[in-house]
């Protein structure tokens, strides 16, 4: 995407928190991460949204049907119907991806995936989340997973942090330090 596609796309997310940010919910958010993820993966619906010969119409309602899909706030077919009516669908995985970075911002929250070596239960992962709340002064949201080849131990990860303590990084810097 060009630069200032980029920017415009930010514009459109600006905009659309400005009017809508205190409506949001943690579902809102993630329901626009699902779409983010559906564009992502199916680039054919954007080559979808950008042609002219299929009915405005028809692309709004089948927009809306993927937005209503993955539990996006109402007010989000708004923002599909303009982007649409001015020619400009295929902005709308930028615009979605930009809402999503841009509320996480602005609430103060970080999602992160937390990683162990072995089942853990629900509220000792709740109790990760809880430390990691409180180191960071954000709102966590977070999703477990079981990464066996961290040996013993867990993984704690999101967009710009990293917290790893395992036997497997143990481990690696072991054999890291002998083979140097």
């Amino acid at each position: 995407m060009k630069p200032a596609e980029m920017l415009l796309a930010r514009r459109y997310a600006k905009a659309f928190l400005n009017c809508f940010i205190d409506s949001m919910t943690i579902k809102d958010l993630q329901g626009f991460d699902l779409v983010r993820h559906c564009l992502e993966k199916n680039r054919s619906i954007l080559f979808f949204l950008s042609l002219i010969h299929i009915d405005t119409e028809v692309k709004k309602q089948d927009m809306h049907d993927l937005f209503k899909q993955c539990n996006v706030m109402p007010e989000a077919d708004q923002l599909v119907n303009v982007l649409l009516d001015s020619g400009r669908g295929a902005l709308l995985s930028a615009v979605v991806k930009d809402i999503s970075e841009l509320y996480k911002q602005r609430k103060n929250i970080e999602f992160f995936s937390i990683a162990t070596s072995h089942p853990v239960p629900t509220a000792q992962v709740a109790v990760i989340a809880q430390f990691l709340q409180r180191k960071l002064g954000s709102e966590i949201i977070y999703q477990h997973s079981i990464d066996p080849t961290l040996i013993a131990g867990m993984r704690l990860q999101s967009g710009t942090r990293l917290w790893e303590y395992s036997i497997a990084k143990q481990l690696n810097g072991m054999s890291d330090k002998l083979t140097s």
